[in-house]
């Protein structure tokens, strides 16, 4: 009896031991992988923003050419005669 009380502390102490290199197992891998979701989450962000530019510009696009067209059928409509095309 008085030999298990010595080695219990002992079985404790490993059992501590091997929770705590499991800890840091654990612990590394998390930093792994948030390190990898940060650099994953920047890449989305400058996609991102390269996608919100590439937009811009095709908007600024859409409404010049609008605006030609609206200024075209302007001038088509008050330069000819009715009937015209016809």
């Amino acid at each position: 009896m008085n030999l298990f009380f010595k080695i219990k502390p002992l079985l404790k102490s490993a059992e501590a031991e091997r929770e705590m290199a499991t800890m840091k197992e654990d612990f590394e891998r998390a930093k792994q992988e948030l390190a990898r979701s940060e650099a994953r989450r920047k890449e989305l962000e400058e996609k991102m923003v390269s996608l919100l530019q590439e937009k811009n510009d095709l908007q600024l696009q859409v409404q010049s050419v609008s605006t030609c067209l609206v200024r075209i059928e302007t001038r088509s409509n008050t330069e000819a005669p009715a009937g015209a095309w016809m």
